[in-house]
């Protein structure tokens, strides 16, 4: 569904005229019709309004779903980078590679770390056995 289509279905689940909403939203009535015929885009600005309006995210208006689960996990990611220098120095380094370099040593990592997984589940079976 199509930006314009999405309003519309959210307008209407609202049960609202094009004009009550648009008095709503601080828009134009003719402008929404075009907005939901798909023969106008909105700026980000009237976007904010029409969500705000409509009580959904920005970003459940524009791509039809919420992103927000998306954006928490790198937020995640980010903060967990931020607590090792290590690793921001590693990507630091290497940000301005090539994509063939950057494959290569991603390459290198799975393989050390498919090495350390081997070796430290050998170990548990060692220490296993001596008991």
């Amino acid at each position: 569904m199509d930006l314009g289509k999405r309003i519309k279905a959210l307008r209407k689940t609202k049960r609202l005229t094009q004009q009550e909403f648009a008095k709503k939203a601080g828009i134009n009535f003719t402008y929404v019709g075009k907005i939901e015929k798909g023969q106008k885009i909105p700026s980000v600005r009237i976007l904010g309004s029409i969500a705000r309006t409509l009580g959904v995210p920005l970003d459940y208006l524009i791509v039809g779903k919420d992103v927000v689960p998306i954006v928490n996990e790198y937020t995640r990611v980010f903060e967990k980078i931020m607590e090792r220098p290590r690793v921001l120095e590693f990507l630091s380094r290497v940000k301005d590679l090539p994509d063939d370099e950057i494959l290569m040593l991603i390459d290198i990592v799975k393989t050390v770390s498919k090495w350390e997984t081997g070796k430290m589940k050998k170990s548990k079976r060692q220490a296993n056995t001596k008991k």
